[in-house]
């Protein structure tokens, strides 16, 4: 019988759910940073609004204060 089709060792059957972990958190962080650079985008979309409603305000404000 050749060793691919021989009973798993003690070692591999501790190592079987540890290993099931590690692709679990993997497949989470992969997701957290996606998550993370679409809120990242979302900000800096967010700021680049305020800004240009800053500057359309700015001079309204001006005209009120005279």
């Amino acid at each position: 019988m050749s060793d691919s089709h021989s009973k798993p060792s003690s070692i591999q059957l501790q190592m079987f759910p540890i290993c099931s972990i590690c692709f679990a958190v993997r497949g989470n962080l992969r997701g957290a940073k996606m998550d993370f650079g679409k809120t990242k985008d979302d900000l800096k979309s967010l700021q680049s609004i305020g800004q240009i409603i800053g500057e359309f305000l700015r001079p309204l404000d001006y005209e009120h204060c005279k």
